[in-house]
């Protein structure tokens, strides 16, 4: 075991000891802003910053020094055991009819790990959280006994889903690649209600946990370097999981525990990348997930629609050595239809992006950084819209351990 941690250059360690620190302190966003009351969320970028810094296109993109991965097939060309950590820090102004709160947003992070095995097959590990939300209103109750004296009600609301891979990529023929992963399904949703009476003994209220373990398996296939073209997709089946739900209330008759099992909805994506004069290359990627097939928690069966967001960019790769070194340059847009309604209306998302990156400790490490504005929702056509602009950055390093 020594010699295997003197044989790397110690950036993994650094990475793993920045992760804890980061999942003590990165959580989602916390305000008043409508769109947490969707169930888990909203999708969480599990992409790394040169992904993010193309709008999100990454599908039809492969290398040997990144070891996040949208699909296992991207993680064949790695031939060091590499680390890739990924995380983010924004704006969001959320506004409505009644004004505009503006807040600070830290996303959880994403770790990914990658054991290349001899040339054709890598091994990827790691955790993610693939939705997240966290919101919070206060408001007049709407039964207060006296109209004239209201009661303060606080509703939260609060939760991350996460999947742990363990996947594989392989290169069957030159040009033709396919994976397969295994995914352990782990969340948490908590919801805390309270009423602030005056005079109160102890202010009524409870607290609802509801704790998510599930499995899913993962498909992949890729076409890499055919010509200037590469494609690749992956597709995620329906998955079970085991839900175990607690309410605790101030009596002792408003606590009780119960099972249920929620069916989550199948996912897949496609992408393809074009490789252009110049060092220029093209990527797109389209990625699905058919929530109106959702099954479990009364209050959101039969309520959510299918989500969908596209996703395009272009590329200038590094050129150049030592002092000639020209960083990339990254350019993207993506455009997303969210799971769920307001006002009768679907909500949107879309967004913008830039990057770049350097290279840290040799020509195994660099970090990446991209720096995106969007919008979601219409104060038009929902009642309610956030704004936020957002800084992504990744860092990535490979040792050789064997």
């Amino acid at each position: 075991m020594m010699n295997l941690l003197r044989k790397g250059s110690g950036l993994s360690m650094v990475c793993l000891f920045a992760a804890a620190i980061l999942l003590q302190w990165a959580v989602p966003s916390r305000a008043e802003s409508i769109f947490g009351q969707s169930y888990f969320g909203s999708a969480t970028a599990m992409t790394d910053a040169r992904a993010e810094g193309r709008g999100g296109a990454m599908l039809g993109y492969t290398d040997s020094l990144n070891a996040n991965a949208g699909t296992p097939t991207q993680l064949v060309d790695l031939r060091r055991v590499t680390f890739t950590l990924i995380s983010s820090w924004g704006s969001v102004s959320s506004e409505d009819s009644l004004g505009q709160v503006k807040r600070f947003a830290i996303v959880n992070p994403t770790l990914r790990v990658g054991f290349p095995i001899g040339s054709r097959m890598t091994l990827g590990l790691g955790f993610a959280a693939r939705r997240s939300m966290q919101w919070e209103i206060q408001r007049d109750a709407a039964a207060s006994p006296d109209p004239a004296d209201p009661v303060q009600e606080t509703l939260e609301r609060e939760g991350t889903l996460f999947d742990f891979p363990f996947e594989l990529g392989v290169e069957l023929f030159p040009h033709l690649r396919v994976g397969a992963g295994f995914l352990v399904v782990r969340g948490t949703l908590r919801q805390r209600y309270s009423a602030a009476l005056q005079d109160a003994v102890a202010n009524p209220g409870d607290v609802r946990e509801e704790v998510f373990k599930g499995r899913a398996v993962k498909f992949a296939l890729g076409l890499q370097d055919l010509g200037p073209f590469s494609v690749a997709g992956y597709y995620v089946p329906e998955h079970r999981a085991d839900v175990a739900i607690t309410v605790r209330g101030v009596s002792k008759d408003s606590r009780s525990d119960a099972e249920r099992e929620d069916t989550f909805p199948a996912r897949l994506g496609a992408g393809l990348r074009l490789d252009l004069p110049g060092r220029w290359s093209f990527g797109t990627d389209y990625r699905w997930e058919g929530w109106s097939t959702y099954e479990g928690r009364e209050a959101f069966t039969g309520t959510m629609q299918d989500e969908w967001s596209l996703h395009a960019g272009l590329e200038l790769e590094e050129r150049g050595r030592g002092k000639r070194r020209k960083a990339p340059y990254r350019v993207g847009a993506w455009y997303r239809s969210w799971n769920y309604s307001l006002q009768g209306e679907v909500i949107t998302e879309w967004g913008v992006s830039v990057g770049t990156g350097i290279q840290l400790l040799g020509p195994y490490s660099r970090a990446d950084l991209a720096i995106q504005y969007g919008r979601t929702g219409s104060l038009a056509r929902n009642g309610v819209q956030d704004s936020f602009l957002r800084l992504v950055v990744s860092i990535t390093g490979g040792e050789k351990w064997y």
